[in-house]
């Protein structure tokens, strides 16, 4: 008899961090770049980037740096490629990912290697001087992917907000179910 392989957990991009290494995963995410020579798409969530602006505005360093954590999902498409059309890699087509998580590096401030710069800040968000720098803090997480299909038009906030729903209900569900064993 072989082992049932284990359910893919449905994810945000922002939370690759947060699985173990192995885990199986699916995700959502918009496609920054491609590399043909490597095979690998390079997914961000601008979602995340600018929420994550957001909630650390008030958190500047002494140096009046502040700093943004960005998740960029590097996905391994060797055993999808023959599958996926041609604009499953253009540029902001929003992608589902099922895959495994293989690495994730970043900040030493998580465990993991430096993976951090510092960039300029134009002054678009409102409330804020013409220009201030702010260190953006990369994790970059590999994922071999399994399957990767596109995911029309969408509403990246609305679904944000759908994914934290479930995730509560799951939660919720799950808590309830681990009280009534116990009785």
């Amino acid at each position: 008899m072989s082992a049932i392989p284990p359910a893919a957990r449905l994810i945000q991009l922002s939370e690759l961090t947060e699985v173990r290494l192995g885990a199986k995963v699916r995700f959502l995410g918009r496609v920054a770049a491609y590399s043909i020579d490597s095979g690998c798409l390079y997914l961000e969530d601008p979602v995340s980037s600018e929420q994550s602006y957001y909630n650390d505005l008030d958190s500047q360093h002494d140096s009046g740096e502040i700093a943004i954590s960005k998740v960029v999902a590097e996905i391994d498409t060797t055993l999808v490629r023959e599958e996926m059309r041609n604009t499953d890699t253009a540029v902001d087509t929003w992608l589902n990912v099922l895959g495994y998580v293989q690495s994730i590096s970043g900040p030493k401030d998580k465990g993991r290697e430096v993976g951090s710069k510092t960039a300029q800040y134009n002054g678009r968000e409102p409330g804020t001087e013409s220009l201030a720098s702010r260190k953006t803090c990369i994790f970059k997480v590999r994922t071999q992917a399994l399957l990767v299909w596109d995911a029309g038009p969408l509403n990246p906030v609305a679904y944000k907000k759908a994914l934290k729903a479930r995730t509560l209900m799951v939660k919720e569900s799950q808590a309830l179910l681990t009280s009534q064993c116990q009785r």
